[in-house]
């Protein structure tokens, strides 16, 4: 490539050191290094067991309202709280979103009538969370992918963190 000013002379470009002279910074774009796709419902008056029969998919985890559960991965430690949570985790981790996403919906109720009825009755949603390593990270979804999320009422959450790589993921549920 050749440079000009403008006056049409011509700008000498300096060559770039060898390799082995440059420093490794950051590594720009791609996918993250971890990611994981929750189906959350939540809400005060939750039934659990609805949502798991009306789903056809058995949680990671759930409680109704007032019922004693363990907090995170804390053995031994437990809580009640004011509103009841059904979710379902999914390592999505060396796949695509998308994929994982449309497996989980493959692998459930296919009414979605009832899909519809409990996301609107239980504040459900899909959740995205990815852990970067390094910077510039994403998910794609594209439109097949989103209709499956919006033809069952959910709505969606994207939660990036950035963290590094001698850090890990806390467990925040």
């Amino acid at each position: 490539m050749q440079l000009f000013d403008s006056d049409g002379n011509e700008i000498p470009v300096p060559q770039p050191p060898p390799l082995e002279e440059l420093t490794h910074m950051c590594e720009l774009g791609g996918q993250f290094d971890e990611c994981y796709v929750y189906i959350e419902f939540k809400a005060s008056e939750l039934d659990r067991e609805s949502i798991t029969s009306g789903l056809e998919l058995n949680p990671t985890k759930a409680w109704n309202t007032g019922e004693l559960h363990p907090i995170g991965k804390k053995s031994g430690t437990m809580r009640i709280l004011d509103y009841g949570k059904w979710f379902l985790k999914i390592d999505s981790t060396g796949t695509s979103v998308a994929e994982t996403i449309a497996k989980i919906f493959a692998s459930a109720s296919q009414d979605l009538v009832t899909w519809r009825t409990l996301a609107s009755k239980y504040d459900g949603h899909v959740s995205l969370v990815g852990y970067a390593n390094n910077w510039n990270r994403e998910f794609n979804l594209d439109l097949l992918t989103l209709s499956l999320v919006v033809e069952r009422g959910l709505s969606l959450n994207i939660d990036a963190y950035f963290q590094d790589n001698d850090e890990l993921p806390n467990e925040t549920t």
